[in-house]
């Protein structure tokens, strides 16, 4: 596991939101899976997430399909300065 994703996921495994195994099939790897209290929280913020983007997406006067084009072209560019930081 990355430097930078080790701090997080000590945090999200100490609130019981994931847990952490080591990959039986290469020793290098960790894999995380959601906790069903996890499941909740990120079920949680993904609703939050789409009532804020139905609201944005109202006052800019737009239809739901052009906000999703948005949020891709930004996702995008988020992606691409992550790449350039690491």
């Amino acid at each position: 596991m990355r430097k930078q994703y080790r701090g997080i996921t000590t945090k999200f495994e100490l609130k019981g939101l994931i847990t952490r195994e080591p990959s039986p099939d290469d020793r290098r790897v960790t894999n995380v899976t959601l906790t069903d209290a996890g499941k909740i929280v990120a079920e949680s913020l993904e609703a939050e997430q789409r009532e804020r983007k139905n609201i944005f997406a109202g006052k800019m006067n737009i239809t739901a399909t052009d906000y999703q084009g948005i949020g891709r072209s930004g996702d995008t560019l988020k992606e691409r300065d992550f790449e350039e930081n690491i």
